[in-house]
């Protein structure tokens, strides 16, 4: 999962960067493992198995231009990301949610521009000859316009998943889940947890954080971490509280598999059916599929090992149809 990070010079996006990667200062990109404490307390389970992390990779992004051509230039380049994340500065009057607005404008205007010529294109050729296909991606890219003309993002738009198809390869910005993240000041930790501070809309979540002084102790050994959180009121990591909200602003879920030599996280979509989840892991296990077995992570911890969850009748069996929630425990049944 590519993940660009971007925001104005001075806003804190680089030690943001560093937060999530612990990459060496001047690094801008970097493959990074999840933080996962519910995967390291397996692994205290079975000690023995190699343990695999979800991982993202992360692009510092130079600083935004201001204005004009270059821009629209740099919108473009964001393009391919994943997800993006805007770092605002909430230093000493700033006004940090007036600036995701003005982020938010921008996205929509890019937007609108790929639109307006694709419209225009499409309404010469229509005018030569008449075609179904064409009409119903015409009425569709109206559709949307409307909707970036009422002042929402395309991500908000009401679309069957047919449309959504449709619409990737043309890939709007305001389509893209966007996490913003607030920088606070040394002394105003306590804002990181401001619920004034706090959004949360389709592909929208905002989250803070003190840059200088959570990079300070993402840098220290682990017991010294802990003593630092409490000092300053903490009640967890940066890296750990920007990387839930990741996976929350993506809509994803992350299950466990637990195999002879391997412990290993997967992340996807929320709503997955455990035949797709079958997928995620390997293609022939979606084409077997006989059924998943399935315990939850709190269900596991409570009774203390697999085999003495099988022992006691708490292992579920479901089928192709079942929707893998958010902590589950996976086994599939297939045939090769």
């Amino acid at each position: 999962m590519k993940i660009f990070i971007t925001g104005v010079q001075g806003s804190g996006k680089s030690t943001l960067f560093r937060i999530l990667t612990s990459a060496e200062e001047g690094s801008n990109s970097w493959i990074s493992e999840v933080e996962d404490k519910r995967i390291l307390t397996l692994h205290g389970l079975y000690p023995d198995k190699k343990v695999t992390k979800i991982k993202f990779e992360y692009q510092d992004l130079p600083p935004i231009p201001e204005g004009g051509k270059p821009l629209s230039q740099y919108l473009d380049s964001l393009k391919i990301a994943d997800l993006i994340i805007y770092v605002v500065k909430n230093f000493n009057g700033d006004e940090p949610l007036r600036k995701i607005d003005m982020f938010e404008e921008e996205l929509r205007i890019s937007d609108l521009a790929v639109l307006e010529n694709s419209i225009q294109n499409l309404e010469k050729d229509l005018k030569k000859m008449k075609s179904p296909e064409k009409e119903r991606e015409h009425e569709l890219l109206l559709k949307i316009k409307n909707e970036i003309d009422a002042g929402r993002p395309v991500r908000e738009s009401l679309l069957t998943s047919e449309e959504i198809r449709f619409i990737k390869g043309f890939a709007f910005l305001s389509f893209k889940p966007v996490l913003y993240a607030i920088n606070v000041s040394e002394g105003e930790t306590d804002k990181i947890y401001d619920e004034n501070l706090k959004i949360k809309r389709k592909g929208l979540i905002t989250v803070s954080f003190s840059g200088r002084l959570e990079l300070e102790i993402s840098q220290l050994d682990a017991e010294s971490r802990e003593e630092f959180l409490k000092e300053w009121g903490l009640k967890d990591f940066a890296k750990e509280r920007i990387e839930s909200s990741i996976i929350e602003c993506m809509d994803m879920i992350i299950f466990y598999t637990i195999g002879k030599d391997e412990i290993r996280g997967w992340l996807i979509p929320s709503g997955t059916k455990a035949i797709k989840a079958a997928g995620a892991i390997h293609t022939d296990m979606e084409k077997g599929f006989i059924r998943a077995e399935v315990i939850s992570f709190e269900e596991l911890m409570k009774i203390g090992s697999l085999k003495e969850a099988k022992e006691h009748g708490l292992i579920r069996i479901e089928g192709k149809d079942y929707l893998v929630k958010d902590g589950d425990i996976i086994y599939i049944r297939f045939t090769s």
